[in-house]
């Protein structure tokens, strides 16, 4: 069992260096302000970290809507239904077979119910702006520095929604903590 003065900090710097393709700017199409009304409806409009209701916000989860032309969403739904098994490794420059544990798995058992038959890639803001792909937040934990999803790593951020009672996660929480006790 690790000792709670065990616990320590690490600081690294999240740097990404990456080609955006080319789009329009990003206004709400009436799919994802449809997919925000049906989440609220249903009651799953609450950030899935904390439960808060307040401030919240639909995170792109598998894929931003800044990439929708640069996805291979033919690729996506053929695997969906079953009738790919292969996929273009940028690395090895070849078609190779689909690993058993790449993350197309993960997209499609939790998009199960996503109408891939009727999905036309040739749109894929009916994907990507759609309940299947959205992730709601609050603001602390989609943008907020020291726990957004778009400011951390997903191995750091993910343990957010699963820490026990009294662990202190970041330096924010620990300041106030003595703030609290002082």
């Amino acid at each position: 069992m690790t000792k709670a003065q065990d616990t320590h900090e690490t600081h690294r710097t999240l740097t990404e260096d990456v080609f955006y393709p080319g789009h329009e700017p990003r206004t709400e199409s009436a799919i994802f302000r449809a997919s925000k009304r049906e989440m609220k409806k249903e009651g799953g409009y609450v950030c899935a970290v904390c439960g808060d209701e307040e401030s919240v916000e639909s995170h792109h989860r598998f894929f931003e809507w800044a990439y929708s032309h640069a996805i291979d969403f033919a690729w996506i739904r053929g695997v969906a239904l079953n009738q790919v098994d292969t996929m273009w490794s940028h690395k090895l420059q070849r078609v190779v077979p689909i690993p058993k544990k790449h993350p197309i798995w993960d997209l499609i058992r939790l998009t199960q119910g996503f109408d891939w038959e009727a999905f036309d890639p040739a749109k894929p803001e009916t994907f990507v702006d759609s309940v299947y792909n959205q992730l709601p937040l609050c603001e602390l934990h989609h943008r907020g520095k020291g726990h957004g999803r778009h400011e951390e790593s997903d191995p750091v951020w993910n343990v957010q929604a699963f820490l026990v009672k009294g662990f202190v996660y970041s330096p924010d929480e620990l300041k106030q903590l003595h703030q609290e006790h002082s």
